[in-house]
């Protein structure tokens, strides 16, 4: 028996959603209407539900700012229900970790289907919490050819330094779908790639997963897209994106992805459950810009807070014309890591497909590179949970 609360300010739609459910013996219905004051959705809530359903409409919002006051560990999971190309709702979806939204009107076997699939995968979640739990740390440059994919690889490379058991070899993920550059970085040649993985995600485990995963010698392991036909990302799910990003964190102690410069509803999605989201830039005032605006839109539209961010400056050196204290005071309060200037070095590693901690291990770029990795490796923060496909794309076609 699955026990349900839905939750509204609205009499009719409460009894709507009731009735949908209604002769469904899976389902334990309870309803809350909202008022007296009171905008916590389990405000005198006597039980502890399987699931949340909050309804809202375009003038009641404080529902959502409410249950993001609650310990998100301590949340069920919540599904969310409103009018369409409703801005300011999604933006507090995504920040309540909601694992779905649903416009109205909704049928009764739509419903039905989210709800006994967000149970699932709930229960699934509560079963594997014993094992490893992982960090995903996703890299992302202020411009093109800010070096992000060079960063991102090299920084694996030195977290497999420290691999152990398997659960603790890094995996890295490749972004750039049509391209796949960090195959050419670690001279990787797979038969079967990340939309393979995609594709199979129904059932796949720990074991089958790692059959999509190519090994590097050095423990790191890679999810890119193999060389095929050209892929739009509106033809990627990014509900199935969502759902392997937090398959691999939970038997695996990192995660970095690669995420293009474009912001896209994938790139958003990984943004959104990102332990750290790393921006990586250089010493210009257009990338200094660009890094703002990012920055920006991570914190304000897609409810990443400043205190997951992270800054490389790339290509580091004490004398360009701005200096680090210009990036710092156009950035706030954000920790802020340097890379010196290596552009021989990185070009060899790329050239060679090898990484630069077995080209040149004792040089000053690699204990920079080490210092980003231990960075990142020394936070007990864990991975935000629930960024669910169905509101991003309704997000980003209201804010056009």
């Amino acid at each position: 028996m699955i026990r349900v609360l839905i939750a509204s300010r609205t009499p009719a739609p409460l009894r709507a959603l009731q009735q949908c459910l209604a002769g469904h013996s899976k389902f334990e219905v309870h309803a809350r209407l909202v008022s007296n004051g009171h905008t916590d959705p389990l405000h005198g809530v006597p039980f502890d539900p399987d699931l949340v359903v909050l309804r809202f409409d375009a003038e009641h919002l404080a529902e959502l700012a409410a249950w993001n006051a609650h310990n998100a560990a301590a949340r069920p999971p919540l599904i969310v229900i409103g009018p369409a190309a409703n801005a300011d709702a999604m933006r507090l979806a995504i920040r309540a970790g909601a694992k779905d939204f649903l416009t109205e009107p909704v049928a009764a076997s739509d419903f039905i289907t989210v709800l006994e699939r967000v149970h699932a995968e709930f229960t699934a979640t509560s079963r594997r919490s014993s094992g490893p739990t992982g960090s995903l740390h996703a890299f992302v440059g202020a411009a093109g050819g800010a070096g992000t994919s060079f960063l991102a690889t090299n920084v694996a490379r030195m977290l497999a330094l420290k691999a152990g058991q398997p659960a603790d070899s890094p995996v890295l993920i490749d972004m750039d779908l049509n391209f796949s550059p960090l195959l050419h970085y670690l001279d990787l040649h797979p038969e079967r790639g990340l939309l393979q993985a995609l594709d199979a995600l129904t059932g796949l485990d720990e074991h089958a997963l790692s059959g999509f995963l190519a090994s590097h010698r050095s423990g790191l392991r890679l999810l890119s897209n193999i060389p095929g036909p050209a892929v739009l990302t509106k033809d990627v799910s990014a509900e199935k994106l969502a759902r392997l990003l937090e398959l691999l964190i939970g038997h695996h102690s990192h995660v970095l992805v690669d995420a293009p410069h474009a912001l896209d509803t994938l790139t958003a999605t990984v943004f959104g459950i990102a332990t750290h989201v790393v921006l990586v830039l250089q010493q210009s005032v257009l990338q200094v810009r660009n890094a703002v605006r990012l920055q920006q839109i991570l914190r304000d539209e897609l409810g990443v807070p400043t205190d997951r961010m992270r800054v490389v400056v790339n290509r580091y050196t004490k004398d360009a014309l701005v200096q680090l204290g210009d990036v710092q005071r156009s950035l706030g309060d954000v920790e802020i890591l340097t890379v010196p200037s290596h552009y021989r070095s990185a070009l060899e590693s790329t050239d060679t497909g090898v990484p630069l901690y077995d080209v040149d291990r004792d040089s000053t770029v690699v204990r920079a590179l080490q210092k980003v990795a231990h960075t990142l490796a020394g936070t007990d923060d864990k991975p935000r949970s629930g960024l669910l496909s169905r509101v991003l794309p309704g997000f980003f076609r209201s804010s056009k």
